[in-house]
């Protein structure tokens, strides 16, 4: 599924937003693979995870285009993932200005340098299946059209846009990801539906979930996540044309209610009892999406079943209460 370790070894590759939660699980992979990983950060942001070291460190930050273009001169990398966002639709809701500037227009501005400098630079985009807006329950395909309503939703469409622009008018090799949400060990952001039931239980406190628990989500494990995202970055050598994007999420979606009641019982505790609080005005209620084209063109599916994903995340927060 994913490329011979040999073939990542001495590759020079960008990461954007490197010290993310998904960015720091992707620098650890490239580096076992053999990749020189550039890891560019915004100056001042806290590390998700403070051990992931980049080979190369850089700091810059997405409005200021000549920097980001000194640092592509500078390393010349070949391909570059791009993660660094706002990604959160609740913060999205409470600073639209913020998430439009980060999300949308840092995207074009990392464009706009690669095109300055070295326009064969290969480009993945880490996207989200929330671009598709609301869904009637029948999973959304590739084909279908995106559909955002909400600012979050919105500023990720538009940054898709803006890459399939770039592909499209200077021949750029760009590609995208929509991923499902997301988790794992590493998530400490409270604000997420698994990291914060889970950091709940293992405090031993009645997990809070806001709205009436019937929201639908797919979830997906982080480091199939990451797998799929070296797999996109292989098919650009050929096998995809530049502008594609492709759905990534597993086959089981679940209720947020459902979700809620795995995480006690696979951490043990049917003590607790979950508290429903008000939901979140103008939020997304069925989000599916079907990773089948990932499928059949790339050869991805997901390793990591829902249960044993929840089962390493409550371990890796509980190692860290034990660290603390």
């Amino acid at each position: 599924m994913t490329r011979p370790q040999h073939a990542w070894t001495g590759r020079r590759v960008l990461v954007s937003g490197c010290r993310g939660f998904l960015g720091s699980w992707l620098v650890r992979l490239l580096q076992a693979h053999g990749a020189q990983v550039i890891g560019m950060t915004d100056p001042g942001r806290a590390a998700a995870q403070p051990s992931t070291v980049a080979d190369i460190p850089v700091e810059a930050q997405l409005h200021d285009v000549a920097s980001l273009a000194a640092i592509l001169r500078a390393h010349a990398p070949d391909l570059v993932f791009h993660l660094a966002a706002q990604s959160l639709p609740s913060a999205a809701r409470c600073q639209p200005h913020l998430t439009f500037e980060v999300n949308a227009r840092g995207t074009w501005n990392l464009l706009e340098a690669i095109r300055s400098v070295a326009p064969t630079t290969k480009l993945v985009l880490a996207s989200s299946d929330s671009v598709y807006g609301e869904n009637d329950g029948t999973p959304f395909t590739e084909e279908m059209p995106v559909a955002p309503d909400f600012p979050y939703e919105a500023s990720k469409a538009c940054a898709e846009l803006a890459a399939r622009c770039y592909a499209r008018s200077f021949g750029m090799p760009v590609t995208f990801a929509r991923f499902c949400n997301i988790y794992g060990p590493g998530d400490a952001h409270l604000g997420r539906l698994v990291s914060g039931t889970v950091e709940a239980v293992v405090r031993g406190e009645s997990p809070r979930l806001r709205g009436d628990g019937s929201s639908i989500r797919n979830y997906l494990y982080v480091e199939d996540a990451t797998l799929a995202l070296l797999r996109l970055a292989q098919a650009l050598d050929g096998e995809i044309e530049s502008g594609e994007a492709f759905n990534f999420c597993d086959d089981t979606p679940v209720t947020s209610a459902d979700l809620v009641r795995r995480i006690l019982v696979v951490a043990k505790r049917p003590d607790l009892q979950m508290i429903i609080s008000p939901g979140i005005p103008r939020e997304i209620s069925i989000k599916r999406a079907s990773a089948e084209r990932a499928r059949r063109v790339l050869g991805w599916r997901p390793t990591v079943t829902l249960d044993e994903g929840l089962r390493r995340t409550i371990a890796w927060h509980r190692e860290r209460h034990v660290d603390q």
